[in-house]
């Protein structure tokens, strides 16, 4: 019994090492891609092909974005992108493909700003915001 309950600790415990995988985003499948053809396919044949797109161009929604990603998480560890995928598609003014291209490249770490926004108002401390309200209640 002290032998089989081990060996199913064991088990478990060897299970929650497996890594999980996840995809994120438009992961798009290349056959997919390859399907479209730059000045026969239109606006709707990418619509119906790839779906919504994950981005559009800020000042021009003739260009399409898809982007996708695949995870991988160990246990409690980040997660660690093993593959990404970011295809940007070109319309011209008919609707029509005038471009298709993979996107390659190194993400890019953006800092965050450590600035905060300032609030007008009193600054308290902990014990004032315990105490404040101590005695203070309404009379009917």
């Amino acid at each position: 019994m002290k032998k089989f309950l081990a060996l199913s600790l064991f088990c478990t415990l060897l299970s929650a090492c497996t890594p999980t995988t996840a995809t994120r985003g438009n992961y798009l499948i290349d056959e997919d891609v390859n399907s479209l053809q730059a000045g026969l396919s239109t606006q709707n044949d990418v619509l119906n092909l790839l779906g919504t797109p994950t981005s559009s161009a800020v000042f021009d929604n003739t260009t399409w974005y898809y982007v996708g990603l695949k995870t991988e998480k160990e246990s409690f560890f980040d997660e660690k992108v093993t593959d990404r995928k970011v295809y940007k598609i070109a319309f011209d003014d008919t609707g029509v493909i005038s471009m298709i291209k993979r996107v390659e490249g190194e993400n890019l770490d953006v800092p965050l700003a450590s600035r905060t926004t300032p609030t007008s108002g009193n600054e308290i401390t902990f014990i004032q915001q315990v105490l404040g309200n101590v005695g203070k209640y309404n009379q009917k």
